[in-house]
């Protein structure tokens, strides 16, 4: 059966998330995960690739990471959707995770971590879904974030963080681009 969404005729179902993937351990000290979304409808990212990545972990509390995968450059990003206080992640979090960090991106980095720090640098590139995968104009870019958490009581936490990130190169947009 079919039915209208805007002006658009649409058939079949629609599913916001049908994942299926592998996670798993190999060669005691590395770590692998694919997951693919068949997923999402029109209105949010399209379907394909969450995450693809190999992870090296043999020292306690660091991870060199490489691959596809979501990539916490704020605590609203690294926060799950089912813990946020808001219904939806604060509109300046979304962009400034939209133009180099996020979900779906290629990312090569490192980062270390403990019961109440965090610290991270990465290398950024393209998304899996939406960006140019040509040889030409794909977005290249970096971050770096520290984190700490000062207080931490069973009533109260207070965190603290910084973070910076570069973009190097921007994306195709594949509309008059001049590359």
């Amino acid at each position: 059966a079919a039915r209208r969404v805007g002006a658009t005729t649409v058939d079949g179902a629609n599913a916001r998330r049908a994942r299926i993937g592998v996670i798993g351990k190999a060669a005691g000290d590395w770590t692998y995960a694919f997951i693919y979304d068949a997923g999402n409808s029109q209105d949010t990212t399209a379907r394909g690739i969450q995450a693809a990545q190999i992870n090296y972990v043999g020292f306690k509390g660091v991870s060199f990471d490489l691959g596809y995968s979501n990539t916490f450059f704020t605590l609203d990003q690294a926060t799950s959707g089912a813990d946020l206080m808001f219904l939806e992640r604060s509109a300046a979090a979304d962009v400034a995770t939209g133009i180099n960090t996020g979900n779906y991106r290629a990312n090569a980095g490192v980062r270390a971590f403990g019961n109440r720090y965090w610290l991270g640098a990465y290398f950024t590139g393209p998304t899996s879904s939406s960006d140019s995968h040509t040889l030409t104009a794909e977005r290249l870019g970096a971050f770096q974030r520290a984190t700490y958490q000062v207080l931490q009581t069973p009533d109260y936490t207070l965190h603290l963080g910084i973070s910076a990130d570069e973009l190097f190169k921007t994306s195709n947009s594949g509309v008059n681009t001049p590359y």
